[in-house]
């Protein structure tokens, strides 16, 4: 870094020294030179590029020379050709001797610069076709992602209609079912979608297991109120009915529980009995066996 920050300094103070005129091109020419042993390209192609605009210099063939090896060393290939080219052009114009051997050397110059161009434009092509294939599969996955995502939740809706609708059958096959519920899965079961053809025995069974709405105190008569009634005592006994099912159920699994726990223990008790009985025959034999060697 301390190298860099010379080579700046340098360069900067360099660049305030007012010349004579006519050394001007001399040093710019020499200058860049340098700053591409330095590999300044920027700087080097600032020098170059005044040489080959200056209004003595743009008619040496050196300095579209110097012009053509910067814009090269810059990566700039296809310029690089065009000022190799005008240097050439320039060197025969003015006879310079042995001009042959310097238009063939310019012209060797520019045709590598060509072919450097060629590889660079064939190196970006490739790197655009091959950036357009990574967007086109990215491109791809992300839609495939997608139809994977909406597959996904295709499946999770089905499978919760699937339950909801499994649910509601068992509700259909329990006789203690009781309205509240019943309907209440009825609008999860709605809300998800599920067809109405499946929903409709639900529906008329809960109707039936709506409790009756009491009649209106103005217009209520006697035969109006006496089959109220008569809803009223039916749904209590059917509700009664079901709790009575409901606690024999409980009962019943209590019991079997019961049964169960009861049958494990017993069984628990035998094996800790013959585990006793084979370890005391087992000591016993050891006390045999030791008494019989000790006899020996």
């Amino acid at each position: 870094r301390v190298v860099e920050a010379l080579r700046d300094a340098d360069c900067a103070s360099g660049h305030k020294v007012r010349f004579d005129p006519d050394l001007e091109p001399t040093v710019r020419l020499q200058r860049s030179a340098a700053y591409s042993r330095m590999d300044m390209v920027e700087h080097a192609l600032d020098d170059a590029q005044a040489l080959a605009t200056g209004k003595r210099s743009r008619h040496w063939f050196t300095s579209h020379e110097r012009l053509g090896q910067a814009l090269a060393a810059a990566g700039r290939h296809s310029s690089a050709r065009a000022a190799f080219q005008e240097a050439a052009k320039l060197c025969i114009k003015q006879g310079y001797s042995p001009a042959g051997a310097l238009c063939a050397q310019l012209d060797a110059s520019a045709a590598r610069e060509l072919e450097r161009h060629e590889a660079a434009e064939a190196a970006a092509a490739e790197a655009r076709r091959e950036r357009r294939a990574a967007e086109v599969r990215a491109r791809e996955e992300k839609n495939a992602a997608l139809r994977r995502e909406e597959e996904a939740k295709a499946v999770a809706v089905q499978r919760r209609r699937d339950g909801l609708v499994a649910e509601l059958e068992r509700l259909l096959a329990d006789p203690a079912t009781d309205h509240c519920t019943l309907q209440t899965k009825i609008w999860d079961a709605s809300a998800a979608g599920v067809e109405s053809a499946l929903l409709a025995p639900a529906s008329a069974r809960a109707k039936a297991l709506a409790p009756p709405p009491a009649p209106k105190a103005k217009t209520q008569n006697k035969g109006a109120k006496a089959a109220y009634e008569e809803r009223a005592r039916a749904a209590e006994a059917r509700d009664r009915k079901a709790a009575e099912e409901r606690a024999e159920a409980e009962a019943e699994e209590k019991r079997a529980m019961e049964e169960r726990r009861e049958r494990e223990a017993r069984l628990k008790r035998k094996r800790v009995k013959e585990e006793a009985k084979r370890a005391k025959a087992a000591a016993a034999e050891a006390a045999a066996a030791k008494a019989a060697a000790a006899e020996a």
